[in-house]
């Protein structure tokens, strides 16, 4: 009786949200003590930083210098290259040349969709639909980015995300079909996207508009390769470090404030913030990383699991309150039950993260696992 009373009252509670913050602030303590991993090698970031904000001594940049970006990076025949930069204005000199730039079929521009509150940005005049992604980031209540929105309806009509496009354009050599099925499930080749709902994992009232998925971060602040506008337009890149890859660019400048907060911004180690460019930086490894890797995307109980699981620790606590009647005794035999249900929600984010990783670089090293 008292197993069932303790469970009712932590599941009513959960329900109607109390839980929630507690449950994330866990989930994203759980992201920063994974495994750290090396930058994704498919992916390239082009940052546009205060110092080169000064070097060209305006912001925005003029359309020439972007068109100038662009061609440089073109020369050494990049995958695709996503321009994070809104140029739904013209920012003379070079108008004329940047708007040819963007009509390479490679080159994917973006899109504000905005909300009730916050007006959109169309995307560069004279760049088809196919390859304009939005940039909108959806943040939780506590302003933190967990998500990754993959695509949006907005008056029966479907818009795909920046992310997305740019991974479907890297991917279109593999030759994998992509298709939303008539169950609005996404997929990629063999590879499906569930859907987050309203009460998906810790979350008791979500909002669920568009097509979301948990987003899985790479690292904290090592997802690519970085390097700046500066050092492209002096040729001080490698070739290699562009050939064939997934190029973004965008503002990491902090006087832009394109950032948003992330589970690894509250660590101690790492900055106040993370710009834009970078989570879309994110989203996108996520994206190459399930359909090539196959690394499984971030899943969660149904609610009826939940129930049964926290009855079931109810259970165990009744039964040790009702045997061990000691204090001490009874403390440290919270401690062991704790470490019963937070070693297992470790162990899974281990075993998707760390030990695929583990795995595969072991092959690459041509070592065996003993």
């Amino acid at each position: 009786m008292t197993s069932l009373l303790v469970a009712g009252l932590v599941i009513g509670v959960r329900q109607m949200g109390g839980l929630q913050q507690w449950e994330l602030t866990l989930y994203d303590q759980m992201v920063r003590l994974r495994p750290e991993r090396q930058p994704d090698p498919r992916l390239l970031i082009v940052t546009i930083t205060e110092q080169d904000i000064r070097a060209q001594n305006r912001w925005p940049l003029s359309d020439s210098v972007i068109a100038q970006l662009i061609a440089r990076l073109q020369q050494h025949r990049p995958r695709s290259i996503g321009l994070d930069i809104y140029r739904d204005v013209a920012h003379p000199p070079g108008h004329p040349t940047l708007l040819k730039q963007l009509q390479a079929a490679n080159v994917i521009a973006i899109a504000l969709l905005g909300t009730e509150g916050k007006d959109g940005v169309p995307p560069p005049p004279g760049v088809p639909e196919n390859r304009v992604g939005f940039s909108d980031i959806v943040i939780d209540p506590d302003a933190v980015v967990r998500r990754n929105l993959l695509y949006a309806v907005v008056e029966d009509k479907t818009f795909y995300s920046f992310s997305l496009r740019l991974s479907l354009r890297y991917l279109e050599r593999q030759n994998l079909a992509f298709q939303i099925k008539p169950e609005e499930s996404v997929q990629i080749g063999e590879t499906v996207f569930p859907a987050l709902t309203h009460d998906s994992g810790s979350y008791q009232a979500l909002d669920d508009q568009g097509y979301q998925i948990m987003l899985n971060y790479h690292s904290a602040d090592a997802v690519a390769r970085q390097v700046t506008l500066t050092q492209v337009l002096n040729g001080d890149v490698e070739p290699d470090w562009i050939r064939d890859k997934l190029v973004l660019i965008g503002t990491t400048a902090p006087s832009v404030k394109d950032l948003f907060l992330t589970p690894y911004n509250f660590s101690d180690d790492t900055s106040s913030d993370t710009p834009g460019v970078v989570i879309h930086a994110n989203k996108a490894s996520q994206i190459l990383s399930l359909v090539l890797d196959g690394q499984p995307l971030i899943w969660y109980w149904s609610q009826t699991d939940e129930v049964i699981w926290v009855w079931g620790w109810s259970v165990v606590g009744a039964l040790l309150g009702w045997r061990l009647r000691h204090p001490v005794l009874l403390g440290a035999a919270g401690i062991l039950r704790s470490q019963g249900y937070l070693g297992p929600a470790w162990g899974c984010f281990c075993r998707q993260d760390g030990c695929r990783l583990l795995l595969r670089r072991s092959r690459s090293w041509d070592l065996e696992l003993r």
